[in-house]
């Protein structure tokens, strides 16, 4: 499924204000660059991106696709969870950049993967 065919049924639900989302896992294992957009991340509040692909065998984890995420993410600061750390992912595991760019990153292991934990929820 395209970012345009998210953005589109995400729209059909509310067209005048994002929706609100726990977390939001996407697979960025093909066609990254249509898999993820400008529209598709503003079109929610998000508070955990979840990205599925260590990148390691296809290397498809680009890194224009998570900087587009980093910098368009509302909520802040902008949540990053990999599935499993790799050499292609951990370079985003930068404190610098965390802190330029307000972010923060998890990563889950082989064994396990990523695990979010959520508290009570918020007061509306």
């Amino acid at each position: 499924m395209f970012a345009s065919d998210l953005v589109e049924a995400i729209q059909s639900l509310d067209a005048n204000e994002p929706s609100r989302l726990d977390a939001f896992k996407k697979s960025l294992i093909m066609a990254a660059d249509k898999n993820v957009s400008r529209e598709l991340v503003k079109s929610v509040v998000c508070d955990h991106w979840i990205i599925s692909t260590d990148g390691n065998r296809f290397r498809h984890l680009g890194d224009e696709v998570v900087a587009r995420l980093i910098y368009h993410i509302a909520a802040r600061p902008a949540r990053l969870g990999f599935n499993i750390e790799s050499e292609v992912n951990q370079r985003w595991d930068n404190e610098a950049w965390r802190k330029q760019f307000d972010y923060v990153t998890s990563y889950g292991d082989s064994a396990n993967g990523l695990t979010l934990t959520y508290g009570a929820p918020k007061a509306v």
